[in-house]
């Protein structure tokens, strides 16, 4: 038995990762649903309009970073795809579209509920295309795929209903997603980093520098990793020097969303650099003069006690 058109795109969306499809069925659709129902391998969720349809397909693509499918029938359904689009194109969630058409032999007659969807979509698609002969198919519903997915954004494929029940030809389905690319900054820049992190210890020493005594830098900061895991993000905690390059290593290496590190540093150290001018010298002499006398000599011992082996 020779596959349908709409066999034909349920079977390549399911292979490029699509797992639900959300919309209303009937009329032009008909078709497109019976052959979601015989591929079994996605989800029909049935909404009650479809511009809910639409934004619950948005919110899902946008939190998986997996393809989704929307459907609205020719006409009103169409039309109510729109808002729901124009957020996946600002939210860069990869959703393919399936509109509903008339009938390929009353295209651009005027037709009752026909409207045109180049036009239509234009502001809200990345690709759109009307798929008016079987030969179309598997080229049209490869681009809107990629384009979606890759692009990360909105397509939409206008499918009126007797091309959607047609015979498709005998052609491959398979096709291949490149996997994203990863970016890594280069050997050199990743030593620069971790030395930067390694230094990063000023919390209170431009006070010290200025010969004043410090004042407000005793904040308490929370686990920023733990902060960043419960909004959703991969957080790591960095606590020791030994340990930065096994932290940011596994920062860099993780694909599957933001990430913050958060490296904890000691208040009381000291970042020497190769020479250290007068007035910085003078500075912390007098700041450290000041300190003992106004009561916390215990701050300067336990300074020098963490700089002892830099100093």
């Amino acid at each position: 038995m020779s596959k349908k058109v709409a066999d034909v795109l349920w079977e390549m969306l399911a292979k490029a990762g699509v797992k639900r499809c959300y919309g209303i069925v009937g009329d032009a659709l008909n078709p497109v649903v019976d052959a979601l129902r015989r591929n079994g391998a996605i989800e029909f969720v049935s909404v009650r309009h479809e511009e809910y349809g639409v934004f619950a397909a948005v919110a899902e693509a946008y939190f998986t970073g997996n393809p989704v499918v929307v459907c609205g029938t020719a006409g009103p359904g169409v039309v109510h795809l729109f808002n729901g689009l124009m957020d996946a194109r600002k939210e860069g969630a990869p959703i393919i579209a399936i509109a509903g058409d008339v009938e390929s032999s009353i295209i651009d007659t005027s037709a009752l509920e026909e409207l045109n969807p180049y036009k239509f979509f234009e502001a809200a698609s990345l690709y759109t295309a009307r798929l008016v002969n079987p030969e179309q198919a598997r080229a049209v519903i490869n681009t809107a795929i990629l384009t979606a997915v890759l692009e990360k954004g909105p397509t939409v494929l206008s499918i009126p209903g007797d091309v959607a029940s047609a015979d498709a030809p005998d052609q491959p389905t398979a096709f291949t997603i490149a996997a994203p690319a990863i970016l890594r900054p280069s050997d050199t820049d990743f030593e620069k980093l971790v030395r930067m992190i390694e230094k990063f210890d000023f919390v209170h020493i431009e006070q010290q520098e200025a010969g004043i005594i410090p004042f407000g830098v005793e904040f308490k900061n929370p686990n920023f990793a733990k902060v960043a895991e419960a909004m959703g993000a991969k957080g790591i905690r960095i606590e020791e020097p030994e340990n930065v390059r096994e932290g940011l290593a596994e920062a860099l290496a993780y694909k599957d969303g933001p990430v913050v590190v958060d490296a904890v540093v000691d208040p009381l150290a000291l970042a020497m650099p190769s020479h250290s001018p007068f007035h910085t010298v003078k500075g912390f002499t007098l700041s450290f003069a000041k300190q003992v006398l106004s009561g916390r000599l215990d701050t300067v011992i336990k300074e020098i006690e963490r700089n002892v082996g830099i100093v």
